[in-house]
């Protein structure tokens, strides 16, 4: 993973929000939106701004089962973030 990936990482965790959704997804495994946006009090235009980024930097997968949207995390992601950061402290 190149700097600049690893800045887009941190970037599109640097909101709350999106920390939340995270540790929420990590909690549960999977979630659709309707039960992941029942944790914030924010609107879905907002959510959906969230989530672009999130999957965006493909942190969150996305699976479409009929009208519904289920997320999930895509757990290479972070084995590689992890991986980058080892090969860091070794320059």
């Amino acid at each position: 993973m190149r700097y600049k990936e690893l800045a887009d990482f941190f970037k599109a965790l640097a909101d709350d929000s999106r920390i939340k959704i995270i540790a929420l997804l990590l909690e549960k495994k999977e979630m659709n939106q309707k039960d992941l946006l029942e944790h914030f009090n924010i609107s879905q235009p907002t959510f959906s701004y969230h989530m672009k980024e999130l999957t965006g930097k493909k942190m969150v997968k996305v699976k479409k089962v009929g009208t519904s949207h289920y997320y999930s995390i895509n757990t290479n992601i972070f084995s590689d973030i992890i991986d980058a950061f080892n090969r860091l402290k070794n320059l």
